[in-house]
C-alpha cells in the first residue's frame, strides 16, 4: 500500500493514450491488479492530486476516508466521460455486436490461416491479431466491407464457416451459438447498408429529414426554414424571428408583442411596452405627448381649461377652419361647410355630402354651435359682419388655393378692413395645427 504523500510515476498522459497496464509502472499493477482502464485512471488523478494538496491527517483513517470518497467521485466522472474520448459511443449497431460476439470468433477461429502470408490471405479476409493495434475495430471494417460490397459474400462466409468450399473445414456448427451470432451480425451489416440515409444521425432519413444536415431539427412545419425546436412561432412563418418582450413565443404568433397587458389589436404602439394608447395617431405616445388630441392645446392648459385634452372638439380658444374635426381643412368640405352655415342652412342641408368620412365633427346641430361659437371669427375681411358671398368665398378660395388677386377680387366687402396680405395672413393663422 502507498504510504501518504507517495506520487505515483503512471503519468495522466500516458494513461489516456493506453490501457492503464500498458503504461503505468510494476507498482501500479501491484496495487491494482483487477481494476479496469477508468478505475486505475482514477486512483492515479486522485493520488496525483492528494498529493499536490499535502493532505495531513493526525489519523490514518481519516485520511482514507476522504481518499475513497474523493476516488470514488472520480471514477464515477471518468466512467461518464471515457466513452467521449474512447469513441465507444454512437457505434453502429453492427459494430457493437461485432465487438461483443463476432470479435473472439475471428481471433478463435479465422485468424490462423486469415492473417496476412496466411493460407487465405487471397480471398480479401485478412484479419489483425489481437495484440496488433486497433485490432478489433480494423477486422469489424475488413469483414463489413466484404459482406457489404456482395449480398452473396454474406453467405459464402456462412458456407466457408459450415466447411463448405472452404480449405480450413468446419468452423461453426449451424446449430452452434456462434454461428447464429454471425449470421445476425451479416444481418445487421445489410440491414445498415440499405437503410435510408441519414445524413446528420438524427435517426430520421434524409428524405424526411427538413434539416438533413441538423441533429437537432427535423420539422419546419410553417415553411419559414427555422427547424420546429427552435422557432418561436411553429405555426406562423418568421424567418427574423423576433421577439420583442422576449417570451417564448416571437413577434408574429404573439397577441401581446410588447407584454404591456394589451392585446395588440387594442394596443395604439403594440411594440411599446410603456405605451398603447395614441389618441391623434402621431406615433407618440399618449404618456409622453404633451398634446394628445394634436388640437394645438397642451393636455395641461386642457386639464386647467376643465376641457377634454383627448378630443379635437374640446378645448377653448381652439377654433381653426376644419369644422368638421377631421385635422385637415379643405375647399369642399370645411370650406362648403361655412358657406352653407353663412347662407343660413341648418340641419342635414348643412353637412350632407359635405363633412369627411373621418370628421370627429359631423351632426348638423355640432357643426352649427361650432361655427355660432367663434361668429367673430367668421368674418375674414373683418367689415363686421360674416356673410357666404364674401367671407365663406374667401375661405373656399384659400383652400382651393388661391391668393393674392386671385383670392380677394369681387370677394371682400367694400367696407373691408383687412388688405390681401393681411387676409391671407388670417386665413393662414386658422388653419388646423394636423
Amino acid at each position: 500500500m502507498r504510504h501518504r504523500g507517495q506520487v505515483s510515476h503512471c503519468s495522466i498522459e500516458n494513461t489516456l493514450q493506453a490501457p492503464y497496464y500498458q503504461q503505468c509502472g510494476e507498482a501500479e499493477k501491484m496495487q491494482y491488479p483487477k481494476m479496469g482502464f477508468a478505475e486505475g485512471l482514477a486512483d492515479s488523478i486522485q493520488d496525483k492530486i492528494m498529493s499536490f494538496m499535502k493532505y495531513e491527517r493526525m489519523e490514518y483513517g481519516s485520511l482514507e476516508t476522504e481518499r475513497s470518497l474523493f476516488r470514488h467521485v472520480l471514477l464515477l466522472i471518468l466512467i461518464v466521460v471515457y466513452p467521449v474520448f474512447s469513441g465507444a459511443a454512437d457505434l453502429p449497431e453492427s459494430q457493437t455486436f461485432f465487438n461483443e460476439n463476432i470479435s473472439v470468433i475471428i481471433q478463435g477461429k479465422c485468424i490462423a490461416c486469415h492473417i496476412v502470408g496466411g493460407q487465405a490471405q487471397s480471398t480479401g479476409l485478412t484479419y489483425l491479431t489481437s495484440t496488433q493495434t486497433n485490432a478489433q475495430q480494423t477486422n469489424y471494417e475488413t469483414l463489413s466491407t466484404f459482406i457489404e460490397e456482395d449480398p452473396a459474400e454474406g453467405e459464402t462466409v456462412l458456407e466457408n464457416a459450415r466447411g463448405l468450399n472452404h480449405g480450413g473445414g468446419v468452423q461453426l456448427s449451424s446449430s452452434s451459438a456462434q454461428y447464429a451470432n454471425m449470421s445476425t451480425f451479416i444481418d445487421l451489416v445489410n440491414a445498415e447498408k440499405n437503410a435510408p440515409l441519414d445524413t446528420d444521425g438524427d435517426g430520421i432519413s434524409d428524405a424526411e429529414d427538413a434539416f438533413p444536415d441538423d441533429p437537432l431539427e427535423t420539422s419546419d412545419t410553417d415553411g419559414d426554414l427555422v427547424g420546429d425546436n427552435s422557432d418561436n412561432c411553429v405555426l406562423t412563418a418568421n424567418t427574423d424571428q423576433v421577439n420583442t418582450d422576449g417570451d417564448i413565443d416571437g413577434d408574429a404568433c404573439d397577441s401581446d408583442d410588447d407584454d404591456d397587458g394589451v392585446l395588440d389589436e387594442l394596443d395604439d404602439l403594440p411594440l411599446d411596452p410603456s405605451e398603447h394608447l395614441d389618441t391623434d395617431g402621431d406615433l407618440t405616445g399618449n404618456n409622453q405627448d404633451l398634446d394628445d388630441d394634436n388640437d394645438g392645446i397642451s393636455d395641461q392648459q386642457e386639464l386647467l381649461d376643465g376641457t377634454d385634452p383627448l378630443s379635437l372638439i374640446s378645448c377653448l380658444n381652439c377654433f381653426s377652419w376644419d369644422a368638421d374635426a377631421d385635422t385637415k381643412a379643405e375647399a369642399l368640405s370645411d370650406g362648403l361647410l361655412l358657406i352653407r352655415y353663412l347662407f343660413g342652412f341648418t340641419g342635414q342641408s348643412l353637412v350632407s355630402g359635405a363633412v369627411a368620412s373621418a370628421g370627429q365633427r359631423t351632426s348638423g346641430s355640432d357643426i352649427e354651435t361650432y361655427f355660432e361659437g367663434e361668429a367673430d371669427q367668421l368674418d375674414i375681411d373683418n367689415n363686421g359682419e360674416a356673410l357666404a358671398l364674401s367671407d365663406g368665398l374667401l375661405l373656399i378660395r384659400y383652400l382651393f388655393g388661391f391668393r393674392d388677386d386671385a383670392l380677394v377680387t369681387g370677394a371682400v366687402a367694400e367696407d373691408a378692413v383687412r388688405t390681401t396680405q393681411e387676409i391671407e395672413l388670417y386665413l393662414e393663422s386658422l388653419m388646423p395645427a394636423g
